[in-house]
């Protein structure tokens, strides 16, 4: 695999050039791929997400993806990729995004991961009217709070997180009489606390918070809060933590003994499993926005996405963002081809991809991917939570006692907002199975 590397004034801004050895040629398809490629999250996050990108672009330009995938590049066209590191601040981020349209001229955009960064790009590419599909973040807000036209997320929001989450725990009779949780001081993790608890207090109303704790972003250190935490022992601890935060205070909570006095909840942790390893708790509930990474189905796409990863990278693809970028480059790959056909083969502009993207369904690793809720921009997708345990004989944790919600139950229907859907008592979540 070629890659051609340009560092701009824009110092986060790289281009790499045409994969699987493609030259340059005028009808490419070239995407915009925003990710972390430094900071706290690149391990976790970044790094599955753009190998996942490298590889599906690499199989996409050959023609190996399985059906309904298995033509050559999008519409024809071999796949160029043009690489944004949103871990440079969303100024500088932003000013990245119009260097991506203006300058660099890519026909689309995927990404970024972080919230904030989708709720701050998503005006700027509507303004400029290019194809976007938010390939990661999980915040509602995006399409709660405005219509767009141009951008799309093909994966699922967070409310479906707190809710499978809730779910769960419930049905598995977890809950105690009390609970306390800790989560990042920013749109993520007030977002997930918000919808967790709200469905909570639907489905197990009687369980009462005994501390809140909100850590800022990227801290690190938790000594305080853990401290904090470790005074009520048997208490359920719930925590939407993701990255680099994640990691910390898993390693630092586990040597005083958090884990094994109380009961671990994490909202999206199957990301960290793989790098962790062993130091990795078992007997955590663990959930990954979607049936993602290890909560994954056994189906053929599944398996053929699996092995061709372990072999590239000799990694498994337990991080979410791995998964969800698949998503996001099959989804863009069937709009383009939709749209492409509709006039004949010719290039399609990012108003009739756009067009084509709309309430489109389609499989992917993590299962089946519908467009119902914001006018047809937004996803839904089946959840599953399970139970973290050391495996001896894969040499790895794996996630047991998995279960999965269908999408529909677990997540608003179309017509009501995640908040007003949690205040209606949740229709649909009750009785899903």
């Amino acid at each position: 695999m070629k890659i051609k590397t340009r560092i701009t004034a824009f110092s986060a801004l790289c281009a790499a050039a045409l994969y699987a050895g493609v030259s340059a040629q005028a009808q490419t398809f070239k995407i915009g791929v925003i990710t972390l490629l430094s900071g706290p999250a690149a391990e976790s996050y970044g790094t599955p997400n753009i190998n996942s990108t490298k590889l599906m672009v690499d199989k996409i330009n050959k023609g190996e993806v399985p059906a309904p995938y298995a033509s050559k590049g999008i519409a024809g066209m071999p796949i160029e990729l043009v690489i944004l590191d949103e871990a440079a601040g969303t100024d500088r981020m932003l000013d990245g995004v119009r260097s991506l349209v203006e300058k660099e001229h890519v026909d689309a955009i995927l990404g970024p991961i972080a919230s904030g960064n989708c709720l701050a790009i998503s005006p700027i590419v509507e303004q400029l009217q290019k194809f976007t599909i938010l390939s990661d973040c999980g915040t509602p807000r995006v399409f709660e709070e405005r219509a767009y036209k141009y951008v799309f997320r093909a994966g699922a929001h967070t409310t479906m997180d707190g809710a499978s989450m809730a779910k769960y725990l419930v049905d598995s009779k977890m809950l105690g009489k009390s609970m306390g949780a800790i989560n990042q001081d920013y749109a993520y993790g007030q977002d997930n606390w918000s919808d967790f608890k709200g469905v909570l207090d639907q489905l197990a109303p009687g369980v009462a918070v005994t501390q809140t704790l909100w850590p800022k972003f990227g801290a690190g250190q938790y000594g305080a809060e853990i401290s904090a935490l470790s005074r009520q022992k048997g208490e359920l601890i719930f925590s939407s933590f993701w990255g680099g935060d994640l990691q910390a205070f898993l390693m630092q909570g586990a040597p005083r003994g958090l884990f094994r006095d109380n009961k671990l909840a994490l909202l999206a942790g199957a990301h960290v499993m793989p790098m962790m390893g062993k130091r990795f708790p078992e007997g955590v509930v663990i959930g990954e926005r979607g049936a993602i990474g290890p909560l994954a189905r056994s189906t053929p796409l599944s398996q053929w996405f699996t092995k061709e990863y372990e072999q590239a990278y000799k990694a498994s693809p337990d991080s979410a963002s791995a998964y969800r970028i698949v998503q996001s480059l099959l989804g863009m790959k069937l709009a383009v081809e939709k749209a492409a056909q509709a006039k004949g083969g010719a290039k399609p502009t990012s108003e009739e991809i756009a067009k084509a993207m709309e309430y489109l369904q389609f499989d992917t690793p993590s299962g089946m991917v519908k467009m119902t809720l914001g006018n047809g921009h937004q996803a839904i997708q089946d959840a599953a939570v399970g139970i973290t345990k050391w495996d001896d004989k894969k040499n790895k944790i794996v996630v047991n006692n998995i279960r999965y919600y269908p999408a529909e139950c677990i997540n608003p229907p179309a017509s009501m907002k995640s908040a007003d859907w949690i205040k209606a008592g949740l229709p649909g979540v009750k009785d899903c199975r």
